[in-house]
């Protein structure tokens, strides 16, 4: 209860700093403007309604009213057809050139973008987290496989240009599709030279000019976190302690992070050894760490000796009132049948639903509960609206349920622009793509390629409002 409440004040707050903030620049932008060209300006309100704090200055009232959802300038002279007596013409709106007019309307949103190259050309000379350049896992006999890139290689440049982030590395790796790249990259303290050509593949970012990019197969920053499955009651880990779905932390007092850390810390333990782990409730969105320890029966022990398994077919959330609810599933179950056809990936489980057949009436899943055995639900797929990761609208059967598998990035690192000049060019480059990404977005709405599902009102502004803040003071500006 405390942490909802906690939440909901801090989604609030974040909500009308972002508001309030907005308003105050836009609305400060048609004031400035006015008072230049010698408007009198008879109202500055921050919200509408009934005023709840005001203060007269000169020939302005400067107030706070009840509802904080926008903001106004009440200028002299701005009604139509209402009479200006003669001695006051020179102050009223209406009665100035055409060009003084058309600034003052525009000075509020021009105020917001100027705003918006400021606040990220602060992020940018303070310093703003980025992914770094590392790579992450390397799926075998992928282009980056047969390059000769391993995880945890550290990539230093492209074609001798200086990497700093893994933006960088996308940006290099986006626009050289079919070009030969040259990556110098830091191995276990030594310098590695790796050479690969991107092929060129269709775009999926719905909001690029580019139809087309280059990329490389198996390229990626992120790897299989340390989150293991239990489903055998009888097994080492289960009488153990741990749970159906745990994320491991810590192996012998050594922080774990990915599934390969997880592993080669398990082969170098030997027979009869007590290996202590700490672990979290990866089904729990804010677990408590505790403490496990397995006596090891094996010398260098797999994953399945004592008793763990991917998580790739377990459920990390199962919807409310969706088929999956109704029928029975939970999360922590393991799918290990559908129709009594083995599942070995969860690309195998979608496939199922998706050419699900209404003459069909139900698919049979077969579920190991943990501690509880082998279960069996008829389930009957609903049809849904859903968006994709691109912003796209997808009509296709579900069920309800979300797979528990764990992804991890590398570190993070704190990239500045250097100077006060770099500073103030990457501020004026990121309104740029930020305002070319809005205007594309509604370009693709009006060809049916994003949904309008992806427009959000107060409740959607809030939430990410909220979400930005708790992430950082930089992901928030």
């Amino acid at each position: 209860m405390f942490d909802f409440i906690h939440q909901g004040f801090t989604y609030f707050f974040a909500f009308f700093v972002l508001i309030g903030l907005l308003i105050f620049v836009h609305e400060a932008g048609h004031f400035l403007v006015a008072k230049y060209f010698k408007v009198r300006v008879e109202t500055f309100s921050l919200g509408f309604g009934k005023k709840i704090l005001q203060i007269k200055k000169g020939d302005t009232t400067y107030c706070l009213s009840m509802i904080p959802l926008g903001g106004y300038v009440k200028m002299f002279g701005d009604v139509p057809g209402k009479e200006v007596p003669k001695e006051l013409e020179h102050c009223a709106f209406l009665k100035k050139p055409v060009g003084a007019r058309i600034a003052i309307v525009l000075a509020g949103p021009l105020m917001n973008l100027f705003f918006a190259m400021l606040l990220f050309t602060i992020i940018s000379f303070v310093g703003e987290k980025m992914p770094a350049p590392i790579m992450g896992d390397v799926a075998a006999k992928t282009s980056a496989s047969i390059a000769g890139f391993n995880a945890g290689d550290q990539i230093k440049t492209i074609n001798n240009k200086p990497i700093q982030s893994w933006v960088d590395v996308n940006k290099l790796i986006k626009k050289s599709p079919d070009k030969l790249l040259t990556f110098n990259v830091l191995r276990n303290g030594e310098n590695v030279s790796l050479q690969v050509t991107p092929t060129l593949s269709e775009n999926a970012d719905l909001v690029s000019t580019d139809s087309h990019i280059g990329s490389i197969d198996g390229f990626k920053n992120y790897s299989e976190a340390s989150v293991v499955g239990v489903n055998d009651a009888n097994s080492i880990a289960s009488k153990a302690g741990f749970g159906a779905v745990d994320l491991i932390t810590e192996v012998n007092g050594k922080e774990i992070k990915f599934m390969r850390e997880l592993k080669n810390e398990l082969s170098q333990a030997t027979a009869g050894q007590v290996i202590s782990f700490k672990v979290e409730n990866f089904l729990e969105d804010k677990a408590k760490s505790r403490a496990v320890k397995i006596t090891s029966n094996f010398n260098a022990p797999k994953l399945s000796d004592f008793g763990f398994n991917s998580t790739e077919l377990f459920l990390s959330q199962v919807k409310p009132d969706s088929p999956a609810d109704k029928a029975g599933l939970i999360k922590g179950d393991q799918i290990t049948m559908v129709n009594d056809k083995p599942l070995n990936k969860w690309e195998d489980l979608l496939n199922s639903v998706k050419s699900y057949k209404a003459a069909d009436k139900t698919l049979a899943f077969t579920i190991i509960r943990h501690n509880q055995g082998i279960k069996t639900f008829n389930i009957q797929p609903e049809m849904t609206s859903l968006l994709t990761n691109e912003g796209a609208d997808e009509k296709r059967y579900t069920i309800g349920i979300m797979p528990a598998i764990g992804y991890a990035t590398n570190k993070y690192i704190i990239v500045k622009a250097g100077s006060f000049i770099g500073s103030l060019k990457q501020g004026l480059s990121q309104s740029m793509l930020w305002t070319k990404n809005v205007a594309l977005s509604f370009v693709r709405m009006i060809q049916g390629r994003i949904s309008s599902k992806n427009v959000g009102g107060i409740i959607s502004i809030g939430k990410f409002a909220g979400q930005s803040y708790e992430a950082g003071i930089s992901a928030f500006m």
